[in-house]
């Protein structure tokens, strides 16, 4: 193996990502991928800063505008600039931020930066750049220009029928799966037209629907479908069809998940070993039937009584701790804190500390889940605030005189 090098793959790309629309969500998560890897990501915002800065949950303590732990987290690692698109000086600003870029993070909203007259045209003299468009239905077909956020898009793409149970009224995701799949299958576009070895004739589209995106993690369905019309949406409950043991269980601080139904026979009397400490179902004990799934299955509702009655009694450490020496498959019902807390995420060096002093905040912040062998993957810098690298940027990087700045700033330009 090679020694480890100091920076990430993709260093030495600059990548300049545009939002500022409902879907903003899906290009700050390809961002964010990037950046993780190495790349310089951009983000570049209407001056005041983009409608995402408000999204709620937000920080206790802080500027509104600077507050939002969505924002924060999506958009760490990167620098952030702004410019007021559609006028002439802001355009100028733009063009010459885009037309340096080898990679463009467009979720902007379809056809809104080239009615603004800064489009994919400023990258087609840039051989091997990657334009990606990131839209709700793609570039193309009769729902193109039909605008979507995470929730209607989650369910034009079949994810709010995967979940629960049929003949349960449809269940709304907590979060924005959507825009996170979507994100992450950007990224593989992108860094998949980096490495295309086809002629380079201008800048390479990355053309990515938010919507096909939700599809492809539901395409099992599609599939069925497909083949001989088959349903293969949501699943029928269980209930007194499962296998015992085997669900989402209350204990006495929280909630565990098992899955116990189908484990080797020789693990269940090690179980009920472990249940008649409390005096639960004692009466089993050295009795071989219930190793028998079958027979476990014929009497299920005494198997569910038990196991209810036991995990009450008992912490979600308590079980989880006692299920490993055992080789049960049981987990607990994480919680933010405990994630945040989490043993095996902290020694495996998921979470790494990050220093945002402008907002007072020194915290430990969740990185790439995978390691690479010889180059790092992590974030170093806290989510930009508004404008905060504006004069690096435009005047140390693009050559902008200062005094221009401060003029373009005070008239709202920047």
């Amino acid at each position: 193996m090679s020694a480890a090098r100091a920076t990430g793959p993709l260093d030495g790309l600059r990548v300049v990502e545009l939002g500022g629309s409902a879907i903003a969500g899906a290009g700050a998560a390809c961002g964010r991928i990037l950046a993780e890897l190495g790349a310089d990501v951009i983000l570049a915002e209407r001056p005041g800063g983009d409608p995402d800065r408000a999204r709620p949950p937000l920080l206790a303590r802080g500027e509104a505008r600077e507050r939002s732990i969505p924002f924060l987290y999506e958009h760490a690692g990167k620098r952030g600039v702004t410019a007021r698109a559609g006028s002439d000086e802001g355009n100028e600003l733009l063009g010459a931020l885009l037309s340096g870029a080898d990679i463009v993070i467009d979720a902007a909203g379809r056809g809104r930066l080239e009615g603004l007259g800064v489009g994919r045209s400023v990258l087609q003299a840039r051989d091997g750049a990657v334009w990606a468009s990131i839209t709700p239905h793609g570039l193309s077909g009769p729902d193109a220009a039909r605008p979507g956020t995470d929730l209607t898009l989650s369910a034009a793409g079949g994810l709010l029928l995967a979940m629960g149970w049929s003949g349960d009224p449809p269940y709304r995701w907590g979060g924005e799966l959507a825009f996170i799949v979507t994100g992450q299958q950007a990224a593989v576009g992108v860094l998949g037209a980096l490495n295309d070895p086809g002629p380079g004739d201008g800048a390479r589209l990355v053309d990515v629907s938010v919507a096909e995106c939700v599809a492809a993690v539901c395409a099992q369905m599609a599939v069925g479908a497909e083949y001989d019309g088959s349903d293969q949406g949501r699943r029928p409950d269980p209930g007194e069809a499962g296998p015992p043991a085997d669900g989402i269980y209350p204990c006495a601080d929280g909630h565990v998940v098992a899955g116990w139904g189908p484990v080797p026979a020789r693990h269940w009397p090690e179980f009920i070993e472990w249940m008649a400490q409390d005096g639960i179902a004692t009466e089993w004990v050295g009795d071989e039937r219930w190793g028998d799934f079958a027979f476990r299955m014929a009497h299920r509702g005494e198997v569910e009584r038990a196991v209810r009655a036991f995990f009450a009694l008992h912490t979600m450490d308590e079980l989880c701790d006692g299920s490993i020496p055992r080789g049960f498959m049981l987990y607990p019902l994480q919680t933010a804190a405990g994630i945040a807390g989490d043993p095996q995420l902290h020694a495996r060096g998921w979470f790494r500390p990050l220093s945002d002093p402008e907002r007072a905040l020194e915290f430990d912040y969740p990185g790439p889940p995978y390691r690479l062998s010889d180059t790092p993957a992590g974030v170093t810098r806290a989510a930009p605030r508004v404008g905060e690298h504006n004069v690096e940027v435009y005047a140390g990087e693009l050559g902008i005189d200062r005094g221009r700045l401060e003029q373009l700033a005070a008239r709202g330009i920047i």
